[in-house]
């Protein structure tokens, strides 16, 4: 496995994580952002492993919870361009070379959100749902192809994310904290037996088939109740 990350910190996590399989993963600090740098990592891949059979593409960062309006053009930039065009360009330079293979698999991570947003997350639920468009229309264009596609659609998990995207309280706490989460552990099972079994929507949690299912029967009264969640656990 090769993983990439710009916090070299998380790659040092990711291989204690992996423990006794760690001399069969090669990490990379990289900018997911960064065209250049992500229009040379297949090249990195194929010199460590002889080629590549598969890309999960997981990098996401969320914003404070407010209307459009007061976010800054910074945020509303970096929001959609590690989330959708990160796997956007992720997924373009390496198709050419899983094209190549006997079969192979490209597996884009989305979010609850992209199933239903709620207020306040106006980027992050429109970058999640762009994703979701983007990895079901792929599937449609390699549905005669050797590379099968998955789109992931993963609810809370417990991981590092709200950390990494500035969005813990003043006093340093995780405001998802204290809501039902999903062991990273378990996820990645799930994730994993998704892809194996070349599914094309895995949907991760209980939280996100109740959406689902919610949202196909009653989409406003869904949108209200995610506003409140939304409202207890995010930072304005």
């Amino acid at each position: 496995m090769f993983a990439v990350d710009k916090d070299p910190a998380g790659l040092d996590g990711t291989s204690e994580a992996v423990g006794a399989d760690a001399s069969r993963l090669v990490t990379a600090t990289l900018d997911i952002t960064d065209k250049a740098g992500v229009n040379a990592l297949p090249e990195q891949v194929i010199e460590a492993f002889g080629s590549v059979d598969g890309v999960i593409n997981n990098a996401g960062v969320a914003h404070p919870r407010k209307m459009i309006a007061e976010l800054d053009d910074d945020i509303i930039d970096l929001v959609m361009n590690v989330n959708f065009n990160g796997t956007v360009q992720m997924t373009k330079v390496f198709l050419p070379h899983l094209l190549s293979r006997p079969t192979a698999h490209v597996a884009n991570i989305s979010s609850l959100v992209a199933l239903n947003p709620s207020a306040g997350q106006a980027m992050y639920a429109s970058s999640k749902a762009a994703v979701k468009a983007f990895t079901e229309t792929l599937a449609l264009d390699l549905a005669d192809t050797n590379v099968n596609v998955s789109l992931i659609l993963p609810g809370v998990i417990r991981t590092n994310f709200v950390a990494n995207s500035g969005l813990l309280t003043a006093t340093g706490e995780d405001p998802t904290e204290n809501i039902p989460q999903m062991d990273t552990d378990e996820a990645a099972k799930k994730m994993i037996a998704g892809i194996e079994r070349d599914k094309v929507r895995v949907l991760i949690g209980k939280d996100v088939r109740a959406v689902d299912a919610m949202a196909r029967m009653s989409p406003r009264a869904t949108s209200k109740l995610m506003a409140r969640v939304a409202k207890k656990v995010l930072p304005d």
